[in-house]
């Protein structure tokens, strides 16, 4: 019985434990949105974002203050009873950001965040986003060392002293910072 309510204690209380860690973003933008639409529409966003990392990841990596920052990646998500869909948007697709005219949609996130962000996103697509998800330099290294590393097959040696990348070619498993690079 003891061993059974440890066991059930450790079930819920590390996953509330790590959603607890999560920072949170007020992402809803103001004023004329998409209709909600059946399913879930997730704006994921990679940014070059490098305040989420550790002192010690940025010494590693010799990151500094950052100017502004981008995102390089952006993705809607939509799962539903339809199954899931994925479409990325090019960061440098031009549309119009909401009161800055036309623009690359990346620019939006470096104006004022992930409420223009989404607004544009919605703007141009047409879909009512319900949660956002962005992803920092912090945010890869640890989730790819939460999962022990990951896989990568290279087909020839990769060198690239900005990256601070140094990886032969082959298949091999690499950390967080490897894979950041």
């Amino acid at each position: 019985p003891l061993l059974l309510l440890l066991v059930v204690v450790y079930l819920v209380g590390v996953p509330l434990w790590f959603y607890g860690k999560i920072d949170r973003v007020d992402a809803e933008p103001g004023g004329d949105r998409p209709a909600d639409q059946p399913g879930t529409n997730y704006l994921i966003v990679g940014s070059d974002k490098a305040d989420d990392l550790t002192p010690a990841q940025r010494k590693v990596l010799q990151t500094g203050e950052r100017g502004g920052t981008n995102t390089d990646t952006i993705i809607v998500l939509h799962t539903g009873a339809g199954g899931r869909t994925m479409m990325s948007i090019p960061r440098d697709t031009l549309t119009d950001v909401p009161g800055h005219g036309t623009q690359m949609i990346n620019a939006a996130f470096a104006i004022d965040g992930a409420p223009l962000l989404v607004a544009s996103v919605e703007k141009l697509t047409g879909i009512h986003i319900d949660h956002y998800v962005e992803l920092g330099f912090g945010s890869v290294i640890n989730t790819v060392d939460a999962f022990g590393g990951v896989e990568v097959c290279p087909k020839q040696d990769m060198v690239d002293p900005q990256a601070r990348l140094d990886i032969k070619k082959g298949c091999q498993q690499v950390d967080g910072l490897t894979a950041l690079a």
